[in-house]
Protein backbone atom coordinates (compact mmCIF):
# COMPACT_ATOMS: atom_id res chain seq x y z
CA UNK A 1 0.00 0.00 0.00
CA UNK A 2 1.53 3.09 -0.92
CA UNK A 3 2.39 5.98 1.53
CA UNK A 4 0.03 8.84 -0.57
CA UNK A 5 -2.76 6.96 -2.00
CA UNK A 6 -4.07 8.10 -5.01
CA UNK A 7 -7.61 8.67 -5.87
CA UNK A 8 -8.39 5.30 -8.06
CA UNK A 9 -6.81 3.30 -5.35
CA UNK A 10 -9.08 5.13 -2.25
CA UNK A 11 -12.66 4.41 -4.74
CA UNK A 12 -11.68 0.67 -5.37
CA UNK A 13 -10.96 -0.03 -1.49
CA UNK A 14 -14.27 2.33 -0.42
CA UNK A 15 -16.31 0.87 -3.12
CA UNK A 16 -15.50 -2.98 -2.34
CA UNK A 17 -15.84 -2.21 1.45
CA UNK A 18 -19.08 -0.73 0.76
CA UNK A 19 -20.15 -3.73 -1.28
CA UNK A 20 -19.06 -6.10 1.14
CA UNK A 21 -20.85 -4.63 3.82
CA UNK A 22 -24.18 -4.47 1.97
CA UNK A 23 -24.12 -7.87 0.92
CA UNK A 24 -23.55 -9.07 4.30
CA UNK A 25 -26.19 -6.77 5.85
CA UNK A 26 -28.52 -8.55 3.02
CA UNK A 27 -27.60 -11.73 4.01
CA UNK A 28 -27.94 -11.51 7.53
CA UNK A 29 -31.35 -9.97 7.18
CA UNK A 30 -32.95 -12.31 4.88
CA UNK A 31 -31.65 -15.24 7.28
CA UNK A 32 -33.06 -13.58 10.29
CA UNK A 33 -36.32 -13.54 8.50
CA UNK A 34 -36.42 -16.77 7.38
CA UNK A 35 -35.91 -18.16 11.20
CA UNK A 36 -38.85 -16.00 12.09
CA UNK A 37 -40.64 -17.27 9.61
CA UNK A 38 -39.43 -21.07 10.29
CA UNK A 39 -40.35 -20.40 14.21
CA UNK A 40 -43.75 -18.64 13.06
CA UNK A 41 -44.79 -21.96 11.19
CA UNK A 42 -43.22 -24.25 14.10
CA UNK A 43 -45.38 -22.49 16.82
CA UNK A 44 -48.70 -22.68 14.85
CA UNK A 45 -48.17 -26.83 13.99
CA UNK A 46 -48.20 -26.97 18.06
CA UNK A 47 -51.28 -27.60 20.05
CA UNK A 48 -50.79 -25.82 23.18
CA UNK A 49 -52.68 -27.22 26.32
CA UNK A 50 -53.67 -25.55 29.78
CA UNK A 51 -51.83 -27.70 32.59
Amino acid sequence: MPQMAPMWWTTILLTTSITLLLMMMINYFLSMKKINLNINKNSKKLKWTWY
